[in-house]
């Protein structure tokens, strides 16, 4: 029964998976805009000049509740809360390419 409920999960997880532009909108961009180029509350740094070896440890870690940069502590693990570590991972890689494409 377990291993059944587990590959439940895990297909429903696969299936459901959000694209990240699709996260940014709904989750970051009130914070951090849609191309990811803002400083959120004015402090950060935009998410899409950091490397996404960077933002794939930082949203990781305020997922789970234990990074607090610039005192943004909990409003960065509420927003990451519902996030997979596929979603992560795809995020992370999504925004810094929001960056790179910046600059051409």
């Amino acid at each position: 029964m377990k291993k059944t409920v587990l590959f439940l999960l895990t297909i429903s997880a696969l299936l459901f998976a959000r694209e990240p532009q699709e996260i940014i909108d709904n989750i970051c961009s009130t914070c951090h805009g849609l191309n990811m180029e803002k400083k959120g509350f004015g402090v950060s740094e935009p998410p899409n000049t950091l490397s996404s070896s960077y933002i794939l440890s930082a949203l990781t870690k305020y997922r789970a509740g234990t990074k607090s940069d610039y005192g943004q502590g909990s409003t960065m693990t509420d927003q990451t809360s519902t996030l997979t570590d596929k979603e992560i991972k795809a995020l992370s890689i999504y925004v810094k390419a929001l960056g790179k494409n910046k600059e051409k």
